[in-house]
């Protein structure tokens, strides 16, 4: 979870050694890694033609982001922010973890769990 605490800068900055950006009138976003961009696309199902009309991005920045190549923070927040606008939740790196993505749940197993529970 990102700190709201934190102040607005226009330069990389780091809290609790996580390095975070972001731009001026945003909230700070944490450096995600590319695997998990692409991890989080891939789980919610989204093409990456999808994912770059959701994000304003070209298909193939969005194809070299998710390849390790020509990573910049104006395309890297721009998919961060859409695939957090459908409900993705990044989990920051640690010592003992590479990070991770915590999914929205799934209206459909959702409503299939109410109805088990009231039966």
């Amino acid at each position: 979870m990102i700190n709201a605490s934190i102040p607005m800068h226009s330069a990389p900055i780091v809290d609790k050694g996580i390095a975070l950006h972001n731009r001026p009138g945003q909230c700070p976003l944490m450096a995600v890694s590319w695997k998990l961009l692409r991890g989080a696309r891939l789980m919610l199902g989204l093409s990456q033609e999808e994912l770059a009309k959701a994000s304003g991005v070209g298909r193939a920045s969005i194809d070299r982001l998710e390849r390790g190549l020509a990573r910049t923070i104006r395309v890297t927040d721009a998919v961060q922010r859409a695939l957090e606008a459908r409900g993705v939740k990044f989990i920051a790196a640690s010592k003992d973890s590479a990070g991770g993505v915590l999914l929205p749940p799934d209206p459909a197993e959702s409503a299939k769990a109410e109805v088990q529970d009231r039966a």
